[in-house]
Formats: structure tokens, C-alpha cells, sequence
């Protein structure tokens, strides 16, 4: 119902509040909200561990069911000059360079904050869980297994059957290999892009001069095609799939990486070598940069391999090596377990599993984030100081010439090269330090969803409170981890505050002077 001035003008008062009551009445409250619904629920159900010494540090879960605003920033990826993020409603953002039109906007415009993506053709009721970005190209899939992508497709990489760019999403061709397959995971290399389906099968499309594609050709295919399993991959599921340049990399089930293209001087799968620092080694993740790779096994050590002049292997060398080599761990990464890595051009990031970030490389635009502009042949740490300090970072996003992160309270931060905007500030001024991707908040038109600040946990006895710190919740929700602090001996209460909502669990956790058995409460 629309009730225009003029209508207004012919009602009676009266009868004007029985129209509206009736209107209110029928008409959802959603449209009467400004955002997205924002849950309201808080609540604490249980504590593990329930008891701590007086001097805290005690690491506690509490299950229960906590706000966190929505939407808001859940994964990100970089391209060579722009950047994209998803948030929970599967809607992409994007900022940057955009003369190829790859920013999906329906513009070849390129702005320093986030725009939301063209969604009124085939990405229209589309819920996007994974973007990829390209040299100047981006892809993205949704929650139904299908490809879409847009861009620059001189070779074919939006996958289309076509060699034209579009400003807006295309949808992958699925008329031939990709036929009734319900696609998992999608990697972008510089020009070709390739994908996962749920029997682990991998496809490629876009540039193949190198092989990249790993259908034993040279010949560039606007179109999925399958990755040859006639040989390595013969029986193997793959369960991870990475672009670089002109390379693309694989993992199988039982943690073997393969790799054809360029580097691997094949244009056909070949097996990763496994006779000197992977020996025994599960593989858990792998990346690609132009000419390197990089791949954690399950004890989150990092290895990597190829080209070598600005330090990318991390191997306190600049001596290209064919074969895998370990990363250096007599420094920042010292008794550090990696959780991702991810590389690019020339360089490498990581982070651990206490969400720190960790890079090395080359630096000549400040993309390793340490204050300066000199290559670092080791890993070296990020965020000890500025807006990273006290951050948890869950996924780190490498590109040409920067890089990026997203904290656990969804908030992306970028720094390196910002000549287009990339780093997402407003500005195309360069930053070797990291720096705030600006959101809805800001006031600089960035369509970017707000992060959000976690609630205060505090434990009290009798008025007096102690905070509990590093509050980190879970994606669901429906858990969250913070550390105590000193507090006198007894039984106390929890209480979490997220401002507009308080919930106490009484009795729920006992400082003690010596540990006690759990015995519950």
C-alpha cells in the first residue's frame, strides 16, 4: 500500500489513525527498519571452566546465545588492484581499481571505499558465500554451487563462452563440463579462474599459455574445462584448489599437493616433490603467488617454493628453489602454530592460531605492514602497534601490492599501495601500516556493513568486578571465549553487557588459590 500527500490531505484525523492502525497492523515491522533485523538474544547457559586462580589468565568458554550485529564482513579476497568482501546475507562489496570493470557495479569507475556489487541480473536472490579476485577480473559462488564472474575476459576468464568484459556478474558457462556439477570452492589465478565440485573435481577456464587450465593444452578456453586426471589425479579427491600467475595448485584428501602451469613446467597435474622437507608431511592448505608457492601441514608449519629474489620463500635466502623449503621459524614464527597463509606478486603472509598476523617479502609498497618499505627475507610479525594491537585476525588477503585482514569482530583493515583506492580509506594515499577499511559509519559513502565491538564480560563478588578480556565470539554465536583477571577468592557472578542488553548467570564461575577439581555448579 503507497498513501500518497494527496490522500493524506483528504482523510479525516480520525479516520486518518484508524488507516494507519490498520496499516501498521498489516504490514510486517521489517519495513519499518532502517537495516537488516539485528537478533536480540543474550544469554549464558554454561562456563567451562568453572573455577580459575586469584590471578587470572583462566581462558573460559561461555555457551549461551550472544548478539552480534548483522550483517557484517565474513570473508574476504584480493585482486591485483581491487579488493571484495561478503558479508552474512551473502551480499559482495568491492573497492578499488575498476577500469575493467571489476568491481561489478555496472561502472568501469574506481572508488577508495566499498560499493555493493550489481545484483538486478543473475545474481538477483543469489546468496554468495566465496569470492576469488583476479589481475582485473572477480568471481564469486553462491550458496546453489553456481559460478559467476565479471571483469576483464580477454582470454576468456569470466567463463562465459565469451571474450567481452562486463562491468556486471555473468554467470560461468555450465552447458558442458559443468553440467548437473554443484561447485564447492573457486580459485582465481592473474588471468584464467578454476573451481571444485563436490566429488573433487577440479575445472579451469581463461588463459592457458602456460598450461595453467591442466588439460594438456596450450589453448586458451572461454569455457570450463576439465583438469586431466589421467595421470597423478587418476582416482584422487581434491579438497583445495589455488591460482597464481600462470600456475594453479592442488590438494587431495590425504593431503598431497599437486601443481601444473608455469612452474610446475606442465600442463598437466604433477605431484608436488615429497623426498626432503615434506617427507611424512600432511598438507592442509596451499597458496600461490606469480611465481611461488606456499602450503601449511597439520603441525601449521609453512613451506614454500619457486622464485626467490624479494624472500617470498621465507627462507632467510633470495635463492629461487624448485623444491619445496621450510619457512623460517627462528624468529617471529618461533613456537607459532600457522592457521592460513596466503601469497601473492612477490610476497607472503600467515596468520597463527591465536590470530596474529605474520608476513615477508617483498615490501616496496609498505604491503608488509612493519612501518617500512624494505623486503624481509624471514617472517616478521604484524600489528604488535596501531590498529592491528590487540586484534584477532581470521583470514589475511595478499595482493600485488598490499594486503588485508579481517578481525573477529569483522572489521577488514588493508595497507600497501593505494594509487586506485585499494585500501578501502577514502583516500589514495599509500600506508605501510595497517589501516581501517572504511564502513556504512563513516560517512564517506562506503557501503561496507559496520564492524562490531563484543560485548563487556565482567565477574563480580559483592560490587566488585573484574573483567573478564579478549573477548572473541563465534560465528554462530552461540559461544564466546575470554580470559579472566585477578579477582579475591570466591564464587562470583558473570555478567555480558553488549550495551543494549545485560544477561548474569549467578554463582557461574569460583576464583580459587589453588586448582580444584571441576565439579560443577
Amino acid at each position: 500500500m503507497v498513501l500518497h500527500l494527496s490522500t493524506y490531505q483528504k482523510i479525516k484525523p480520525v479516520a486518518l489513525s484508524i488507516l494507519i492502525l490498520a496499516v501498521l497492523l498489516c504490514i510486517p515491522s521489517v519495513l519499518f527498519t532502517d537495516s537488516l533485523p539485528i537478533a536480540t538474544a543474550l544469554s549464558i547457559t554454561t562456563v567451562t571452566p568453572n573455577h580459575g586462580p586469584i590471578s587470572g589468565g583462566t581462558n573460559i568458554v561461555l555457551a549461551g546465545d550472544f548478539n552480534i550485529p548483522e550483517p557484517r564482513v565474513t570473508f574476504i579476497a584480493s585482486g591485483a588492484y581491487h579488493t571484495c568482501a561478503i558479508d552474512t546475507y551473502g551480499q559482495v562489496y568491492c573497492w578499488g581499481n575498476n577500469g575493467n570493470g571489476q568491481l561489478g557495479n555496472n561502472s568501469y569507475t574506481s572508488t577508495p571505499v566499498a560499493v555493493a556489487i550489481d545484483t538486478s541480473g543473475v545474481l538477483n536472490g543469489k546468496t554468495v558465500t566465496q569470492v576469488s579476485g583476479g589481475s582485473y577480473r572477480t568471481c564469486a559462488l553462491d550458496t546453489d554451487g553456481q559460478v559467476y564472474c565479471w571483469g576483464r575476459s580477454y582470454a576468456g576468464q569470466l567463463g562465459n563462452n565469451s571474450a567481452t568484459g562486463s562491468s556486471i556478474p555473468v554467470a560461468v558457462d555450465t552447458s558442458g563440463v559443468l553440467n548437473g556439477k554443484t561447485i564447492t570452492q573457486i580459485a582465481g589465478g592473474t588471468d584464467h579462474a578454476c573451481a571444485l565440485d563436490t566429488d573433487g573435481h577440479a575445472y579451469c577456464w581463461g588463459n592457458n599459455v602456460q598450461g595453467q587450465l591442466g588439460n594438456n593444452s596450450n589453448t586458451n578456453s572461454p569455457i570450463p574445462v576439465a583438469v586431466n586426471t589421467s595421470g597423478v589425479l587418476n582416482g584422487k579427491v581434491l579438497t583445495q584448489i589455488a591460482g597464481g600467475a600462470s600456475n594453479t595448485c592442488a590438494l587431495d584428501a590425504d593431503g598431497q599437493a599437486y601443481c601444473w602451469g608455469y612452474q610446475a613446467s606442465s600442463s598437466v597435474p604433477v605431484a608436488v616433490d615429497t623426498s626432503g622437507v615434506l617427507n611424512g608431511k600432511t598438507i592442509t592448505q596451499i597458496a600461490i603467488g606469480d611465481y611461488h608457492t606456499c602450503a601449511i601441514d597439520t603441525a601449521g608449519q609453512a613451506y614454500c617454493w619457486g622464485i626467490n629474489s624479494d624472500g617470498q620463500l621465507g627462507n632467510n635466502s633470495t635463492t629461487d628453489s624448485p623444491i619445496p623449503v621450510a619457512v623460517d621459524t627462528s624468529g617471529a614464527l618461533r613456537g607459532k602454530t600457522l592457521a592460513q597463509i596466503a601469497a601473492s606478486a612477490s610476497d607472503t603472509c600467515a596468520i597463527d592460531t591465536d590470530g596474529h598476523a605474520y608476513c615477508w617479502g617483498s615490501n616496496f609498497a609498505g604491503q608488509l605492514g612493519d612501518d617500512s618499505t624494505t623486503n624481509s627475507l624471514v617472517p616478521i610479525a604484524i600489528g604488535a602497534t596501531g590498529v592491528l594491537n590487540g586484534k584477532i585476525i581470521t583470514q589475511i588477503s595478499v595482493s600485488r601490492d598490499r594486503t588485508c585482514a579481517l578481525d573477529s569482530n569483522a572489521q577488514v583493515y588493508c595497507w600497501g599501495s593505494n594509487f586506485t583506492g585499494q585500501l578501502g580509506d577514502n583516500s589514495t594515499t599509500n600506508s605501510s601500516t595497517p589501516i581501517r577499511v572504511h564502513t556504512i559509519s563513516d560517512g564517506t559513502t562506503s557501503s561496507l556493513p559496520d564492524s562490531y565491538l563484543p560485548p563487556t564480560i565482567t565477574l563480580d563478588l559483592n560490587g566488585m568486578p573484574a573483567e573478564c578480556i579478549n573477548v572473541n565470539i563465534a560465528a554462530d554465536g552461540l559461544s564466546l571465549t575470554c580470559t579472566t583477571t585477578a579477582h579475591s577468592t570466591g564464587r562470583v557472578d558473570i555478567t555480558i553487557n553488549d550495551g543494549a542488553n545485560v544477561f548474569t548467570l549467578r554463582n557461574a564461575f569460583e576464583y580459587v588459590n589453588i586448582d580444584v577439581p571441576d565439579t560443577g555448579f
